[in-house]
């Protein structure tokens, strides 16, 4: 007997990893979890906490196998610290006011598109299902914005009081012209989690390939050609849909 040619395996799989997959249903949920946000290829970045919130499915293609779209909203954000200057004004005249470094913080909101490959293993003896899953991602950016804090440290008024002046200052990103950061972002997503019944536990690492502001040759941005990585702790609700 005549073995299957490799393209008739192809046409093969689907149909039999379907019928498993009609009587198991697919997986639908709500994810959401702590983001630590940075920066590679800038440097230095001070890392700051978000959160993330989404919906996600799980369409089962084998017994171990399944197909993970996701939509959430993220937002991330980090800091950094511009180098020391001297503000002369608005300082009062008893107050010298001496070098500062402004602390700049970056605020972005997306809306990311991962559409990962998942796998679960198999089933231990207390009911935890360990998960794997990676694949791409795109992104679309909802919003923007920067705000900057100078912090002076001046000459004492005497040896028991002292007068410290701070500044804040926010403004969009759309401000930053012709430094602007991009509308949209691609890269890819790794991770695994842990599953009891309905809720899971993971921990996922988002990776940029695309620089969140390109360098500019009239202006130079201290986030110019960072590309975001973020750090996530998640947690998944989902439920059975479409079971037999």
């Amino acid at each position: 007997m005549r073995s299957p040619s490799p393209n008739q395996l192809l046409v093969l799989l689907p149909l039999l990893a379907s019928p498993a997959a009609a009587q198991r249903g697919f997986d639908f949920g709500v994810v959401g979890g702590v983001n630590r946000n940075t920066m590679t290829g800038v440097g230095p970045v001070e890392a700051r906490y978000t959160g993330q919130v989404g919906l996600f499915a799980a369409f089962p293609a084998s017994r171990y196998l399944s197909f993970r779209p996701e939509a959430s909203v993220s937002w991330k954000r980090v800091g950094t610290r511009q180098a020391g200057i001297i503000l002369d004004d608005p300082c009062p005249i008893t107050v010298l006011c001496s070098n500062v470094e402004p602390l700049e913080t970056t605020s972005l909101t997306w809306l990311e598109v991962p559409l990962l490959m998942q796998v679960s293993l198999s089933t231990s003896r207390n009911g935890l299902v360990p998960r794997l899953y990676a694949g791409p991602f795109v992104a679309v950016r909802l919003g923007c914005s920067v705000s900057s804090e100078f912090d002076d440290q001046p000459v004492p008024l005497s040896e028991t009081a002292s007068q410290t002046a701070v500044a804040r200052v926010s403004y969009g990103c759309d401000e930053l012209a012709p430094a602007r950061f991009d509308n949209g972002d691609a890269g890819f997503v790794v991770g695994g989690a842990l599953k009891l019944r309905e809720a899971s536990l993971g921990l996922r690492w988002t990776r940029s390939l695309l620089p969140a502001m390109p360098q500019h040759a009239l202006q130079s941005h201290v986030l110019s050609g960072g590309k975001q990585s973020t750090l996530s702790l998640t947690l998944e609700l989902a439920t059975r849909l479409g079971r037999r």
